[in-house]
């Protein structure tokens, strides 16, 4: 960012009402936006007029708000946990007009920018191993698929590593995720798939086969893209990632 953060925080909300005016919310806002418009927040929208000690408590307000949704994004908030992945809330795509806006801002937006409705793709998330541990670099995983537990998806489905800014993380080789549009990946024997989760490489020669990992915390999403009913029900369970 090349903008000092305190003039970010300082002109958050007017920031805001730009925004609005150029996307307006559609009817389900409609209540929100007029409890709103008392400090001056909405599409036609104007805080320079409030007062100094007004001014000042918004910008806490927004300071507070951020900290909020980035504990929540980091939560279980309204999520499934199966095997250590969370299913993120069935409402992720729509939850605006759901007027779910915690999960909107903690898991759309700041989480991922931007979610599909779960009929078009669903993400699951991994923060912790088998053993209800962070992942680490300091450990290597593993994740294997049996043939029939592959992730169901009519389009497709990939597993990526973000670091803890949600940020993709650079490495060696250049691979940012693995799935089934992966070239070379090696199948299993028995038609599974066992992936690798390491800062380095794997030994045995399964590097067709490794997701790098940046050094400390890191976090995988599994998303399916037009994905089958069971995932979209939130009934399939992947397999939990295990410390070899």
């Amino acid at each position: 960012m090349k903008t000092e953060p305190r003039q970010v925080i300082a002109d958050y909300w007017s920031i805001v009402n730009e925004a609005l005016a150029e996307n307006p919310p559609d009817d389900s806002g409609e209540r929100l936006f007029v409890y709103m418009a008392d400090i001056g927040v909405g599409p036609d929208g104007d805080v320079s007029g409030l007062s100094p000690a007004m001014q000042k408590g918004m910008q806490r307000a927004a300071i507070r708000g951020l900290t909020i949704t980035r504990d929540v994004s980091e939560s279980d908030y309204q999520t499934k946990i199966v095997n250590g992945w969370k299913y993120l809330p069935v409402v992720l795509g729509r939850a605006g007009t759901e007027t779910e806006y915690l999960i909107r801002a903690a898991f759309q937006s700041l989480g991922g920018i931007v979610a599909n409705d779960p009929e078009e793709a669903v993400y699951i998330v991994a923060n912790s191993d088998a053993n209800g541990d962070e992942l680490n670099s300091k450990n290597r995983y593993k994740i294997q698929f049996n043939k029939e537990n592959l992730p169901k998806a009519n389009a497709f489905w990939s597993l990526t590593m973000y670091d803890m800014t949600n940020n993709l993380t650079p490495n060696p080789i250049n691979r940012y995720s693995l799935g089934d549009r992966s070239e070379g990946l090696q199948y299993d024997q028995d038609g599974g798939l066992s992936l690798y989760i390491s800062h380095d490489p794997p030994a045995g020669g399964n590097e067709s086969n490794w997701l790098p990992a940046p050094k400390g915390k890191f976090y995988l999403i599994l998303r399916a893209y037009l994905p089958s009913q069971e995932i979209v029900e939130q009934s399939w369970e992947p397999p939990p990632l295990e410390k070899y």
